[in-house]
Formats: C-alpha cells, sequence, structure tokens
C-alpha cells in the first residue's frame, strides 16, 4: 500500500511556477513534479502542461511492462504540448520546466528526471539514491542543462534501473525552492520520526522561513 502527501507554495516570489500532479490508474501510480521557468514569466504554463500531459498518458493507457518506454512517450508528449503552445503564443518563447517523474508499478518503483528538480529515496534511516541535478557552472553560478522545453532536442531524460519496493522506503520529489531550505539531516529525521503527512508539515514550516523561491514537492511512503 502507498501514502503519499504533497504541497506546493509560492513562497516570497510574485507567481507559482511549479506543478505538481498525481495519477492513479489500477496497477499504475504516477507522481509528478516541475519546475517552470523563463519565457516572460510564463514557466507556469510550461510546467503545467507537462504534468498534465504526463499524467494524462498514464491514466488513460493500460500497462503491463516496458514502463521505462511509456516514460519517454509521456516526456514526449509533454514537449509536444509545449511546443504547440508555443507556436499558438509566440510569446510564450523560451518558456521550459524541469521535471521528476516517479512511477510506481506493482512491485517496483521508476524514475526519470530532467533538470535540478530532485527526488530522494529515503530507506532505513539513509539517502539511498539523490537524482544528480542537470547543470554546468557558468560565470560562478549553475545554470540547466536540460529541461523539457519543446524543442526535441536530442537530450534523454536520466532514469534509474527500476526499484523493488520496501517497506517504510520514503521517495522525496522536490524543486529547488526545498532545497533552500532544508538539509539531508532534516529530511531523513523528519521522515524517520513523523507519519508522513506531520513530516511535511515541518519542511513546509521550514520552507516558509528560509526558501526565497517557489517551494513544492511529494512524498511517497511505501507501507
Amino acid at each position: 500500500m502507498i501514502t503519499h502527501a504533497s504541497f506546493s507554495e509560492q513562497g516570497k516570489r510574485r507567481h507559482n511556477e511549479d506543478a505538481i500532479k498525481i495519477s492513479l490508474h489500477n496497477q499504475t501510480e504516477c507522481f509528478v513534479l516541475c519546475d517552470g521557468l523563463g519565457g516572460e514569466g510564463n514557466g507556469h504554463i510550461a510546467s503545467r502542461i507537462a504534468v498534465n500531459e504526463i499524467t494524462h498518458l498514464f491514466a488513460n493507457t493500460l500497462f503491463s511492462e516496458h514502463i521505462e518506454e511509456r516514460i519517454l512517450e509521456a516526456i514526449e508528449s509533454a514537449e509536444k504540448g509545449i511546443a504547440a503552445h508555443i507556436e499558438a503564443d509566440p510569446t510564450t518563447q523560451g518558456m521550459s520546466t524541469t521535471l521528476v517523474i516517479l512511477v510506481i508499478h506493482q512491485d517496483c518503483a521508476y524514475i526519470a528526471h530532467i533538470g535540478d528538480s530532485r527526488l530522494y529515496l529515503i530507506r532505513d534511516g539513509n539517502i539511498l539514491l539523490e537524482t544528480q541535478d542537470h547543470t554546468v557552472q557558468q560565470d560562478g553560478a549553475y545554470v540547466l542543462s536540460k529541461s523539457v522545453n519543446g524543442q526535441f532536442n536530442p537530450l534523454k531524460p536520466t532514469m534509474q534501473p527500476p526499484i523493488k519496493l520496501q517497506a517504510n522506503d520514503v521517495y522525496f520529489l522536490c524543486t529547488d525552492g526545498v532545497l533552500e531550505a532544508v538539509t539531508h539531516t532534516f529530511l531523513i529525521d523528519c521522515f524517520l520520526k513523523y507519519p508522513i503527512d506531520k513530516a511535511m508539515q515541518r519542511i513546509i514550516k521550514q520552507c516558509r522561513l528560509y526558501a526565497k523561491d517557489n517551494f513544492s514537492a511529494i512524498a511517497v511512503k511505501v507501507n
């Protein structure tokens, strides 16, 4: 059995360009988190198109195998959705989004990401997995080297090998705004000591104090 909790807040920014969405369909559960950017403040459009396209595919397709291929199809659908919107409204040219996808199918977790939004797998009080940001250093700062932008570039998501589910595993997806406010130790402590809802409330409180950016997260626990 899977339980989950989520939040998305604008923080100290004027607008919330993050987006999260969850699709629960038969034996397949899909969790998507995106952080939009660019396009004269239209990042929120890119992130919402991406989460809608990806969850729509998973909610309307029956899956039995080849989950990794379905994830690639979903990301391609997000690219097409963003490209179509830019064609219809050229003022949104340049908008893009990061993404993290977690698919739970039967007894395995499938993970893919593009950009600097992250997924952590917390198991037995340790961070077993942390996705690596797609960034490069430029003029003393880190900038994205990959994003979903509607341009159909050859860049592919980083995909993890399927992970066998274990009781009490926590999969934590978050945008970089959360990472401004919490440490690895804080995250581990929250999910070790508290039920998932209360753990997320503690993370929200920390983000409201210290995050400068929008902050969004999804936590998924295997019971």
